[in-house]
């Protein structure tokens, strides 16, 4: 006993003194960076308005000088960075050695006119540093005044703040020892007696009283122990905690449950039961079956199962609702009374998804197989002609072999499709993700889709913001901008093709807009669907696949984004890809 109040009384002392020290550390720490972020921010800004004076073009100002000059003066490191990340001049080092500060957080917020405020560890000096960068814009210079200086005071609390603590420590633990040397005595014959009782009443003697006189928190534990052992007494509690445990069982079952007696009155149904047949009455116990559940096929299934005294396995459709379930019905059997049968359970398993998932994957097939079967029976059929002697004509032959060229080409083009949309729809989060510049992305595009545009007579056109990064795998991106564009040149007699990228808010939106021959509104709740084409003809004789859009939206989804769109029947379309923007 005396140990126990030992190690208690060390414990919460301990866990104090280290609970306040944490407070008193993170308070004097959060006070200080607060107040050195906003002295060097005022400083920030002073020395960037005294800069702006002090400017007159990129040639004649001395940035290396201003820098080391009114670095001492603010007693902080200085640094003039351009809008390119590259250094001007430092207080503290030759710019000529440093790297490009682009992808500095501050420097980042600070390009955006913000102040940017960062704060980093220094392996080299062996502390944390606070950043304040302020942005600087003259008629002809874009660039940013940063201020650097060491968190030392910060490092100087915190060993004052744990010297503190220990001696605080050292002693609580001295009187945790005196506290319990002197307590235990007083406690511990009460609490003898109470270990005592729990023993008898763990053998069974629930008529085990406790008395006890000392202080009046023991007076009322040995109340409530008496109290305990009398509650016990009684098996409707184990009853009711039992029936709690059930429901909450019963509550927890994706399935539908939903258990009647013999005489088919219910006697459990579950909430996925309510929510399956739409029942809007709370309570329904006591209750014939067919008055709650109105289906004369589950009926005659749960009839059946109470007649043959068996478990039936059958599968329905509420057409009312189109929705599927498999039924499970099996006798509820008693054991405790000879194995007599009291009632059935029923349980409802809502299959529709699964239904729908296999039709879906039917579908599939079937598309895939008259997709693989037309080029490969044109393959065929050509080849068949060539060793029946057209091979001997060679103007034919060529024409022949030309056309089996083609129809490889898109035989090879649909399994690449297939295959990539199969990879991207098994992934819940993508792969190979980095900070991609749209602006490369995007000419690297329109350099692989140029010529086919140019072969039409379609100019291409783009609209993008100034340096916009998205954080993304370069392939996805890159398979979303040409399937989209790709599809606007085939469906674009004369005109053009434009592109739009651009940012808004926390979002990336990529807008491909055609002056093609439009959509339909009848195809366009279908159009991203495998296989799916306006006009069949068309799309194969243009070499598509019927893949690219599907692919687009599983690309779309695979980032959490959203695609519309808005087209007019010889007028044009217009594809929104809209990207939530991940910070690195």
């Amino acid at each position: 006993m005396q140990r126990r109040l030992l190690i208690t009384y060390t414990v919460l002392i301990v866990f104090s003194c280290l609970a306040t020290a944490y407070s008193a550390l993170q308070t004097s720490q959060k006070y200080y960076t607060n107040r050195l972020k906003h002295e060097l921010s005022v400083q920030g800004k002073l020395l960037t308005d005294l800069f702006i004076n002090e400017f007159k073009s990129v040639e004649e100002m001395d940035f290396q000088n201003f820098a080391i000059e009114y670095g001492k003066s603010v007693n902080a490191r200085l640094t003039i960075i351009d809008q390119n990340g590259k250094v001007l001049g430092d207080s503290e080092s030759s710019p000529e050695i440093m790297e490009n500060h682009i992808n500095r957080p501050e420097i980042i917020k600070a390009l955006q006119n913000e102040i940017g405020f960062s704060k980093r560890y220094s392996e080299t000096l062996g502390v944390h540093l606070i950043y304040i960068a302020c942005p600087i814009k003259t008629k002809d210079f874009t660039g940013v005044l940063r201020l650097s200086v060491p968190l030392v005071e910060i490092q100087e609390m915190n060993r004052t703040i744990a010297d503190y603590s220990m001696i605080g420590i050292l002693f609580g633990v001295i009187i945790a020892i005196i506290a319990a040397f002197i307590f235990s005595k007083k406690f511990s014959r009460p609490i003898r007696q109470l270990v005592y009782a729990a023993e008898e009443i763990a053998k069974g003697n629930y008529n085990k009283k406790v008395y006890v006189d000392g202080d009046e928190e023991i007076e009322k534990l040995a109340t409530s122990f008496n109290y305990m052992a009398k509650e016990l007494k009684y098996s409707i509690f184990q009853l009711k905690h039992k029936n709690i445990q059930l429901e909450s069982i019963m509550n927890s079952m994706i399935n539908g449950i939903i258990a009647v007696d013999s005489g088919l009155h219910i006697m459990l149904m579950n909430p996925v039961a309510y929510k399956i047949f739409s029942v809007k009455e709370d309570y329904v116990y006591g209750k014939l079956f067919y008055e709650v559940v109105r289906n004369s096929k589950i009926l005659e299934a749960l009839e059946r199962s109470v007649q043959n005294q068996e478990s039936i396995v059958d599968e329905l459709e509420l057409d009312e609702q189109t929705k599927i379930l498999r039924i499970y019905t099996s006798p509820i059997t008693l054991t405790e009374q000879g194995e007599r049968i009291i009632g059935t359970l029923l349980v409802i398993q809502d299959i529709t998804q699964i239904r729908k998932l296999e039709q879906m994957r039917s579908d599939f097939v079937s598309s895939v197989s008259h997709e693989l079967k037309t080029p490969l029976t044109s393959i065929r059929g050509f080849v068949d002609t060539l060793k029946n002697g057209a091979l001997e004509n060679q103007k034919v032959a060529e024409r022949f072999l030309d056309i089996i060229d083609i129809e490889t080409e898109r035989l090879y083009r649909l399994i690449q499709d297939i295959l990539s949309l199969s990879e991207i729809e098994t992934r819940e989060v993508d792969i190979d993700m980095s900070m991609q510049d749209m602006n490369e992305l995007i000419d690297e595009v329109f350099a692989i889709l140029r010529p086919k545009a140019e072969e039409k007579g379609i100019a291409l056109e783009k609209d993008i913001e100034d340096r916009i990064f998205f954080y993304c795998n370069a392939d996805r991106m890159k398979q979303i901008l040409i399937n989209l564009i790709d599809n606007g040149i085939k469906y674009t007699e004369k005109g053009k093709v434009k592109l739009i990228c651009k940012t808004e808010q926390d979002t990336l939106k990529v807008i491909v807009e055609d002056t093609g021959i439009g959509i339909s509104k009848e195809h366009i709740p279908r159009l991203f669907e495998r296989f799916y084409r306006v006009d069949k003809g068309r799309s194969r004789k243009m070499g598509g696949t019927g893949l690219g859009l599907s692919i687009v939206k599983h690309i779309v989804k695979l980032y959490d984004g959203t695609i519309e769109v808005n087209s007019k029947e010889g007028v044009g379309s217009i594809f929104t890809v809209t990207l939530p923007r991940i910070k690195n």
